[in-house]
């Protein structure tokens, strides 16, 4: 579900964006926001209603995959090197930000 999150006078006002019926709450914060948003929708549900994500066959057609590598003995090296990677370029990036400015 998406939520609008948007500062009002003395804190935020969340607004669900999904439904044919907007619900709103209001709170000092997004937290508090999003906690009273919640309570409210969860408050129209009928007894035994559950909310689910579903977008259709095929819109995720990589979840096939899903759990595919569970048993791989490389899998937890290759994310170390995935992490050690992404370390590398950001210190890069923080090197030719510096010098830009």
């Amino acid at each position: 579900m998406q939520v609008l999150l948007e500062p009002i006078t003395g804190g935020v006002r969340a607004t669900t964006l999904a439904f044919g019926e907007k619900i709103t709450a209001d709170g000092v914060n997004d937290v508090e926001a999003l906690s009273r948003l919640e309570a409210a929708f969860v408050g129209r549900l009928p007894q035994g209603a559950r909310l689910i994500e579903w977008q259709g066959p095929g819109a995720r057609p990589w979840m096939k995959f899903a759990g595919a590598l569970e048993d791989e003995p490389l899998f937890d090296d290759w994310q170390e090197s995935i992490r050690a990677y992404r370390e590398e370029m950001d210190a890069k990036e923080r090197v030719a930000e510096r010098d830009a400015a």
